[in-house]
């Protein structure tokens, strides 16, 4: 069964570039924007599974003449190598420049190893050990299959694992999770990246927070690219006071899936803020309340940039909504400002 957002995406990959309306997922809002930005990128991918071929291809484009225009491309393709079980990643780029476009020079991207010999059942994977200094939770995964731990390019496809949860200063706190996957992500120092903050990029691929404000601390993984543009997604679990256990949460799951990347978490407000976009031109921002147990919106901002009626100018529609004691407000403004 896909999960939230998952057939979305599908269909957004067949139909071919994933610039239409984008599949809500979360993170901090970045501030409104005021203007069209001067270039964006789309992506699109065919293939990349765990093994097999591989074709991901991504378009900066630019408005010119008041029409969105192509300026560069570039593809990452996985192909055979010339061993057995050997897969060599290749980019290509193009650039348009003086009314034509330019080939750039193939290079090799990556070359990866062998594939391994599938281990027998009794045959255990890597271990990986997180447990970050500001936070008492100690993390363990221990992957049932044989891959490479330190690979970053395909870092989602580590296979089932188990993992184990357990807390420095209460030695009695200890609980197995059995996960189906989950995305190895790493800083630049190679260290396993735990609660990231870059919207569009990657956000870690665990996060730790009082994500439904009841004074205990919760977390999520990381478990896919299924948020808008293939962005990062994530299963969430709660910690349920009365069984002193961490209880997976559909509600709260859906919302780390379903916008672009993770919520953020507004302490003082006790809010969660989530985005999302289509394109350069259309973009939402939501907050929520968390009521009996359940994130609830209670406020969003929608911006949209279209034509002016005149050459050089912009509309800007904002329509900003409150739900106020059980029914939307709704205030809209048009403006027209210049490119």
């Amino acid at each position: 069964m896909l999960r939230p957002g998952k057939a979305a995406w599908l269909c957004c990959l067949l139909a071919a570039g994933c610039v239409d309306r984008a599949i809500p997922a979360a993170s901090a809002p970045s501030a409104p924007p005021q203007a069209v930005p001067r270039e964006w990128q789309t992506s699109k991918k065919v293939g990349c599974e765990a093994t097999g071929p591989c074709w991901y291809e991504y378009v900066r484009w630019r408005v010119v003449d008041g029409v969105p225009t192509e300026v560069n491309r570039r593809s990452v393709q996985r192909v055979p190598g010339e061993r057995e079980g050997e897969w060599v990643m290749v980019e290509r780029e193009e650039r348009f420049e003086d009314g034509h476009w330019v080939l750039l020079p193939r290079r090799l991207v990556e070359e990866s190893k062998p594939e391994a010999v599938e281990p027998a059942a009794t045959d255990a994977g890597p271990t990986l050990v997180i447990e970050p200094p500001e936070l008492p939770y100690r993390f363990e995964l221990r992957f049932q299959q044989v891959f490479d731990a330190d690979a970053a390019y395909f870092e989602c496809d580590s296979g089932p694992l188990l993992l184990t949860v357990t807390h420095r200063q209460d030695a009695s706190f200890s609980q197995e999770l059995p996960l189906e996957q989950i995305c190895v992500v790493r800083d630049a120092q190679g260290n396993p990246l735990v609660n990231g903050a870059t919207l569009y990029d990657d956000q870690g691929m665990i996060q730790v927070g009082d994500f439904d404000f009841d004074g205990a601390l919760d977390f999520a993984v990381q478990d896919g690219k299924a948020s808008c543009y293939g962005g990062p997604s994530y299963h969430v679990f709660l910690f349920d006071a009365s069984s002193g256990r961490f209880v997976p949460n559909e509600a709260f799951t859906a919302l780390a899936q379903e916008w672009c990347g993770f919520f953020s978490v507004d302490a003082k407000k006790q809010e969660l803020l989530t985005s999302t976009k289509s394109g350069c031109c259309w973009h939402e921002f939501a907050r929520w309340k968390v009521v009996s147990g359940a994130p609830q919106q209670v406020y969003r901002l929608t911006l949209e940039h279209k034509a002016g009626a005149r050459e050089g100018e912009l509309t800007v529609v904002e329509s900003e909504e409150r739900l106020v004691r059980g029914r939307w407000i709704e205030r809209r403004v048009e403006r027209v400002e210049k490119e």
